[in-house]
């Protein structure tokens, strides 16, 4: 769902624009020469994630676009659609008049780059193509099959990330076919949330990082239209008389509203069950936000991870997962403090504007907002205090996680798959370690 758990009393979203778009894409021509047209190389992950939230689907797919460029294939996106019940809007679905399909999001609403067909650095590489275009030049009888099982084959249970990775470019490169499917649809994922959410995932995300499909992931124009509409929200206040002289000084006309920033990624709801569940197992910290250079660690404490956590081991992990206003508020400070001082020798350094990254309820949120501003942040704006169309409202997941990669300081939970990909894009845009942190 939205991280505001903002509800909308509109019908979905059409997005016939940009249907029309992505239909028009310059490379669905099948006249193109190769590795393009109606002869190039296309590579369909079938069994990729489905109708799970858009960071575990976002993960996995600019996985799958390098294994299909390293394999000189095209790779094949498809829409991304959630459980019905996760939808914003809360008019009459079709659904609930008895047929069959639901609400859909074009991926070009949530990213842009090469995974929904975006150029490439050079002009070698094929670009990605939509799963229509798919069925038009790669009818199922053309089509070479490569099974999960093959994909994992020799590399046991649980194998190490860049090893399956390897693997499954190698096959997908060799196949003797134009058209290639890995898995079938309701299988589950070639890489799945048990590797990408765990340790087995860092020996890949450390050969990822620099690849094209990472470097050049960007946020959709829709979300980069709904962060100028919102921009004067955050933009800087007249500095009350009790601030410090750092807050005090000038405010110039023109100032880069991201650079006095702090996001903060708050889960709350269901989310302390979820602390209980990651208590309860051997679990560690997801994907991006297990890096090596992070200042903030995270070690399971003494009795984790055997089924039935004692109570000791709980709150410890609570405090990091689902912290308390006064922890939260602790923690700020102490990361804001940390920012100030790494940051000195950038002698304008401020950092007085928040952004409240939550599904918390409102009362919650005020009474956060109320604390925060006691401890002298300037401007305190919260994921439902956007204001969002239809179209921004569906995607707004992808523009609070645009706002987190813009800000000077973030700080994340650990175990969240939103936090690990806003942790991956600042470490593309190569932030300083200190400016990422974790509760």
């Amino acid at each position: 769902m939205a991280l505001s758990g903002k509800i909308t009393h509109s019908p979905p979203p059409t997005y016939q624009q940009l249907w029309e778009y992505e239909r028009r894409l310059p490379q669905h021509n099948e006249d193109l020469p190769l590795p393009e047209g109606r002869r190039g190389r296309y590579v369909r992950f079938a069994n990729q994630v489905r109708q799970k939230g858009w960071n575990n689907v976002l993960n996995e797919i600019v996985i799958c676009t390098e294994v299909a460029r390293q394999a000189n294939r095209a790779y094949v996106f498809e829409h991304f659609t959630w459980l019905p019940r996760h939808y914003p809007c809360a008019a009459l679905y079709p659904w609930q008049r008895g047929l069959s399909w639901g609400p859909r999001t074009p991926l070009s609403a949530l990213i842009a780059g090469p995974t929904v067909g975006g150029p490439w650095d050079d002009d070698d590489s094929a670009r990605s193509v939509s799963v229509e275009y798919w069925d038009q030049v790669c009818p199922p009888s053309e089509r070479y099959y490569i099974s999960r099982e093959t994909a994992l084959l020799g590399l046991g249970d649980k194998p190490e990330g860049i090893d399956l990775f390897n693997q499954v470019v190698g096959l997908v490169r060799d196949a003797p076919a134009r058209c290639v499917e890995v898995g079938r649809i309701g299988e589950d994922p070639t890489f799945d949330v048990w590797l990408i959410s765990g340790n087995r995932s860092l020996s890949l995300s450390v050969q990822f990082l620099n690849t094209p499909s990472s470097r050049l992931l960007r946020a959709s124009p829709l979300v980069q239209a709904a962060l100028l509409r919102n921009e004067y929200l955050f933009a800087p206040r007249t500095a009350k008389r009790s601030s410090t002289p750092a807050e005090r000084r000038a405010i110039p006309a023109t100032v880069n509203l991201y650079a006095r920033m702090m996001a903060v990624h708050i889960r709350r709801g269901d989310f302390e069950g979820a602390c209980v569940y990651h208590t309860n197992r051997p679990d560690v910290w997801y994907q991006w936000n297990l890096w090596p250079t992070h200042p903030d660690k995270f070690v399971p404490p003494p009795g984790a991870g055997g089924g039935y956590a004692p109570p000791e081991a709980y709150e410890a992990v609570r405090k990091r997962c689902f912290p308390s206003q006064d922890e939260i508020r602790e923690r700020i400070r102490t990361v804001r403090e940390d920012f100030l001082r790494s940051s000195s020798s950038h002698t304008n350094a401020v950092l007085d504007t928040m952004h409240i990254m939550t599904n918390g309820d409102g009362d919650w949120i005020d009474e956060l907002k109320r604390s925060l501003a006691d401890d002298g942040w300037n401007v305190v704006v919260s994921s439902s205090e956007l204001k969002l169309d239809d179209e921004q409202t569906d995607v707004s997941m992808a523009v609070d996680q645009e706002i987190g990669r813009r800000a000077a300081v973030f700080i994340g939970n650990g175990w969240s798959s939103l936090t690990s990909n806003i942790v991956h894009q600042r470490l593309v845009d190569r932030r300083e370690p200190y400016a990422t942190r974790f509760w």
